[in-house]
């Protein structure tokens, strides 16, 4: 499946190549989510140089960036976070239905049994996410232009590690 994440191209400011990545690869592992759960669950762990090629590309951005070791090894952490975790969320464990939140099939159990006097503001967000608000790629896409802002004022303050 890392074979299949599109490079980013080298040309482009470091931003946009991590963006390029993390995007392609929620876009390949989120078609076969039984993928990232093997990943999650140390019953894959790709060592080839073509599957680890994505990962290279990735990395190779975070040090452009100015990120020493220890700074690269934290943000790639935080980017390959928030890619597995969308996916985690957004198909209810990496089971469900490719795109499909998986609030739409378990946020009634919720609703059910929380007492929105005692709750009110979680379950005022739970009931949004049954009216169809809940849109998993481009909610994953906002979670990574935050996610990038702050490895940019990071890696500019000087604080990379």
């Amino acid at each position: 499946m890392f074979a299949q994440v599109e490079p980013p191209d080298p040309a482009l400011p470091w931003p946009e190549q991590v963006r390029t990545a993390a995007l392609s690869m929620y876009r390949v592992f989120s078609r076969h989510p039984v993928v990232p759960l093997a990943l999650a669950t140390d019953r894959s762990n790709p060592t080839s140089p073509h599957a680890m090629a994505a990962m290279d590309d990735l990395v190779g951005a975070l040090f452009q960036a100015g990120f020493d070791e220890r700074g690269a090894w934290r943000a790639l952490g935080a980017i390959n976070g928030l890619v597995f975790g969308a996916l985690l969320l957004s198909t209810g464990g990496f089971t469900g239905a490719p795109g499909v939140h998986a609030g739409e099939e378990q946020v009634g159990v919720y609703i059910r049994r929380l007492d929105p006097a005692r709750l009110p503001h979680f379950s005022r967000l739970l009931a949004w996410t049954t009216k169809g608000g809940v849109e998993p790629p481009a909610d994953f896409e906002q979670a990574l232009d935050t996610l990038i802002q702050g490895l940019e004022a990071t890696a500019k303050s000087g604080h990379s590690g």
